[in-house]
């Protein structure tokens, strides 16, 4: 009994990030690499880009190399620095796809763990490992509040304007101590 109610907890969990894609899909919200990292730094910075050694406001940007420049304390920075993102060499759009991917496929109940990495080489045309890393740390980061990162970038908010509601806040701390409860059994054993 208790694991259907994990599994109906878990199902619940990722109908809710489903229930906040965009309605035509991620590709056709953020259709270019410079529209994926505009909506990145609006998520990272919503009041304006900030040096994330100093904290300053007063940055330069570098265009053509577009990186950011503390004109504070001389700091080069992206918008992916210090983030998720950092030192990857997937493109932003496909870490906005890969993530619709594995929020779908977990909803469409193909697979219990989401896709697998095979699955997303062959959808997103990269190599098996990228895939499968990808997968990893995009389902660490769905599983945290608001979706992480990946989740507040590509997930719309409901429509009172919130991210979650109390209900959904109680169904995800219901699902994350299950979760850690299922992986300190599993540790255990």
């Amino acid at each position: 009994m208790e694991h259907q109610n994990s599994q109906t907890e878990r199902k619940r969990y990722w109908q809710g990030l489903h229930r906040r894609l965009p309605p035509n899909g991620v590709t056709s919200a953020w259709p270019t690499e410079d529209a994926c990292r505009a909506r990145l730094a609006e998520i990272r910075w919503p009041d304006g880009v900030q040096c994330p050694r100093c904290t300053s406001a007063n940055i330069g940007v570098l265009e053509k190399r577009q990186t950011f420049h503390c004109k504070a304390c001389r700091h080069h920075f992206t918008v992916q620095s210090g983030s998720l993102f950092h030192h990857s060499r997937v493109t932003l759009q496909l870490w906005f796809s890969a993530a619709e991917i594995i929020i779908q496929d977990h909803v469409s109940g193909w697979h219990s763990a989401g896709p697998t990495g095979h699955d997303l080489k062959d959808k997103l045309g990269i190599s098996y490992v990228a895939a499968h890393k990808l997968k990893r740390k995009i389902i660490a980061e769905l599983l945290l509040p608001h979706g992480g990162i990946i989740g507040e970038c590509i997930l719309m908010p409901d429509d009172s304007g919130d991210w979650l509601d109390d209900h959904d806040l109680d169904e995800l701390d219901q699902f994350l101590n299950s979760m850690r409860s299922t992986r300190r059994r599993n540790v255990l054993r």
